[in-house]
């Protein structure tokens, strides 16, 4: 019940702080044009740290067993936003793909999408270390495993954010079957909250008002990781590990949106509330 009250905070805060999150982008000028080549605002996922910084004496207060839980979280998703809103605003797309910025940087060309895969990567080993370490029994390559499992989830949503609400109805799916899997372990409950935010946000999204932008789908990534890391037991993880393998090793030989659109399920799920 505590998380539900948190999740429809949550929501009530995103619908309270978006418009003035469009009014800054626009006076800035900080638009982009989206698939359909109209310029709309983007990466107006900066909203999920603000809100989740907003909600987190919440957490302490109401859910205190999870207070090292809601600061690592907190702490990933401001990071994570700002390596997104990095690639935003600097980023070139001459470079696309995890393969293709990896092999930039062994060539000796760093670009924001390579610092992402590899603070990304980084950021995943430490938040497992911080999970495993106080508990014995736990080897590094169950370590390394669970860090590679958060750092793939950062890039997984990233990769679904070519049309509008698809990285949110990943997150939302990809979530929801993490929360079955784990019992609904307590944990769990982050990513419920994060949900109630992007409930609010989803319609405008859908509206191609606005972008989540690798501001936004990094985070959400990160969210969807640590929920895995926290809420899965050890073979959760491993099947969720190999998923996310699988899936960007398809995503780096095929176009997702074709695939898509050739599979009728998955076709209707990806159009259902866009204009």
């Amino acid at each position: 019940m505590v998380w539900w009250i948190l999740a429809l905070a949550g929501a009530g805060l995103t619908r309270l702080i978006l418009p003035s999150l469009f009014a800054i982008w626009q006076q800035a000028g900080f638009l982009r044009p989206n698939f359909r080549g109209e310029q709309i605002p983007l990466g107006v996922g900066v909203f999920l740290p603000l809100v989740w910084l907003i909600l987190l004496p919440g957490v302490v207060w109401l859910v205190p067993e999870q207070r090292d839980h809601g600061l690592q979280l907190l702490l990933a998703v401001t990071f994570l936003t700002l390596l997104g809103m990095l690639d935003d605003v600097l980023g070139s797309r001459r470079v696309s793909g995890l393969k293709g910025h990896l092999g930039s940087l062994f060539r000796g060309r760093i670009t924001t999408g390579a610092l992402k895969a590899v603070m990304g990567g980084w950021l995943g080993l430490v938040l497992a270390w911080l999970e495993f370490q106080p508990r014995t029994g736990i080897g590094w390559i169950q370590t390394v495993l669970a860090g590679l499992m958060v750092a793939l989830s950062i890039n997984a949503i990233n990769l679904l954010d070519l049309r509008p609400g698809r990285a949110v109805k990943g997150f939302l799916l990809f979530g929801g079957l993490l929360v079955l899997l784990s019992g609904l372990a307590a944990a769990a409950g982050f990513w419920l909250v994060t949900a109630g935010m992007l409930v609010a946000y989803l319609p405008a999204d859908l509206k191609a008002r606005c972008m989540l932008g690798d501001t936004g789908a990094n985070p959400l990534g990160g969210i969807l990781g640590l929920s895995a890391l926290w809420a899965l037991p050890a073979w959760g993880q491993l099947g969720w590990l190999l998923f996310l393998i699988g899936f960007h090793f398809l995503t780096e030989k095929y176009s997702l949106t074709e695939l898509i659109a050739r599979t009728p399920w998955l076709d209707y799920i990806d159009r259902w509330g866009r204009e």
